[in-house]
């Protein structure tokens, strides 16, 4: 699915959507949306986005997001933050959190200093603190004191 969705991205879409409703999708619209994303970031967005079933939809912005991320994080996080507030919204911001933060750490620790408290909140700041500790200890030392400091 993969090399067609590079080449052919609508043929691969005809071709999902064409499969009888019993049969799972999961996998080839996983393998779709991530490709097409490195091609294509805001038709696989846009594709992805109008799906009907809430499980394959969540499924291909996650898969689309995370594989935009590669590439441009700070675009698919304004994506990301486009999707309606839910759970699918959590998912979708969870699939890039880790290219962003590997990325540009400071802009990622901007963008979900800006997200409620909760669980997305605690993962990011986990993923950001594991990865500042391996690559600049110091960067991670000096968020945590200004943690320190706002919590006082």
């Amino acid at each position: 699915m993969s090399q067609w969705a590079g080449s052919d991205p609508k043929g691969a879409v005809a071709f999902i959507e064409s499969l009888p409703s019993d049969v799972p999708r999961g996998n080839l619209v996983n393998g779709l949306g991530s490709r097409w994303a490195q091609i294509e970031p805001d038709a696989a967005y846009e594709w992805a986005s109008q799906q009907t079933d809430p499980g394959v939809r969540t499924e291909a912005l996650t898969s689309a997001l995370s594989s935009w991320a590669n590439n441009d994080p700070s675009g698919a996080a304004a994506k990301a933050a486009a999707v309606p507030a839910g759970p699918e919204q959590e998912r979708a911001m969870a699939s890039i959190l880790g290219e962003f933060v590997r990325s540009d750490p400071q802009r990622a620790a901007t963008w979900f200093s800006e997200f409620t408290e909760g669980e997305l909140r605690n993962q990011a700041e986990s993923t950001l603190l594991s990865h500042w500790a391996r690559e600049d200890p110091a960067a991670a030392a000096t968020y945590l004191n200004g943690m320190k400091e706002g919590d006082s």
